[in-house]
């Protein structure tokens, strides 16, 4: 399973089209599964990442309607997605309009996922951390031993 970091900034084409950095898509390969994520953002996995996802997915009771109702929901949002030889991909419409994308991207290293956002959004919620806010958010992750 690839791990992801880093922010890039990317546009869609006329076709809605964007590119996957190269970076990115030597860990995911040819291809890879995108759907709705939290936040306004979108969620990107590569194959492996989607393997243990779908492990831990197919040990939800069918007798948990919560959970049954979220994966729903999840599951028909993903889409998988085929790079070109130049590394592009089209965004589903349905995506697009979910995280509010007009044109321009940032496509965000998240450890073992990656998560597509509008810049205007990504750029008024995390691109301008103070050291507070910053310190604050990272804090957060000491409960996972991180």
């Amino acid at each position: 399973m690839g791990h992801y970091y880093g922010e890039n900034t990317y546009q869609l084409d006329a076709k809605c089209r964007m590119r996957m950095p190269a970076k990115f898509r030597l860990e995911m390969g040819s291809e890879c599964l995108i759907a709705k994520g939290t936040g306004g953002c979108l969620f990107v996995f590569d194959s492996q990442a989607m393997d243990k996802l779908n492990a831990k997915i197919d040990a939800i009771p069918i007798s948990d309607i919560d959970a049954g109702n979220a994966l729903r929901r999840f599951t028909a949002s993903a889409v998988k997605v085929e790079f070109d030889e130049q590394g592009r991909f089209t965004l589903p419409a349905h995506l697009k309009q979910y995280a509010r994308i007009e044109k321009n991207v940032s496509i965000i290293g998240a450890g073992s996922k990656v998560e597509i956002w509008a810049q205007e959004i990504w750029n008024q919620q995390y691109a301008n951390d103070q050291i507070e806010s910053y310190e604050s958010a990272f804090s957060s992750l000491t409960k996972y031993g991180v």
